[in-house]
């Protein structure tokens, strides 16, 4: 039996297994690019930081503008209102990571979410598998072929290993991105 025959045996919970799979997959591809987008080599860039800033806030905002990245970013905000006082950068700086902690963590309470329901959608599926198997045992009147019975019992048990498969997969790149 192919792979697809399965997934079909599985029943129609299935599809909001393939729907969790789809969007952690989207959601997976998306905060990859992002952390790579937003990448920098920290020590380098204060390194460069702590050179500049000898030559004055301009220099070291410069150098702040040309690395990419979330610290980069914080710093050139603070050192925007370096005019102000240091209160004012700090206010500055700190609204600054705020925001950029918050696109940090963009869709990771969803991933989160799939990791905790794939399961237990798998799970649903092999109980109402499991209750389609006994309405047959109590339909043909206790005279059941052993053959019967076990093809409903791996046909319900296919939801609750599709769950796990999503959850585990979906729970290691969710790991990976907050590590």
């Amino acid at each position: 039996m192919s792979l697809m025959a399965m997934l079909f045996k599985g029943g129609y919970l299935m599809i909001a297994l393939a729907l969790c799979s789809i969007m952690a997959v989207i959601i997976i591809v998306e905060r990859f690019f992002f952390y790579r987008r937003t990448r920098t080599d920290n020590i380098l860039f204060l390194s460069n930081l702590r050179k500049s800033i000898v030559s004055g806030v301009t220099t070291a905002r410069e150098v702040c503008r040309k690395t990419k990245g979330i610290i980069p970013d914080i710093v050139s905000s603070g050192l925007a209102h370096f005019e102000r006082g240091e209160e004012a950068m700090r206010r500055s700086m700190a609204a600054r990571a705020q925001r950029r902690i918050h696109e940090a963590e963009r869709y990771l309470g969803a991933l989160a979410t799939i990791v905790g329901i794939a399961p237990l959608i798998g799970f649903l599926g092999t109980v109402i598998g499991m209750i389609k198997a006994f309405m047959k045992i109590e339909f043909l009147g206790g005279n059941v072929n052993a053959s019967v019975l076990a093809g409903g019992i791996w046909e319900a048990l296919i939801t609750t290993a599709a769950g796990l498969a999503v959850a585990i997969i979906v729970y290691v790149f969710y790991n990976y991105f907050v590590g």
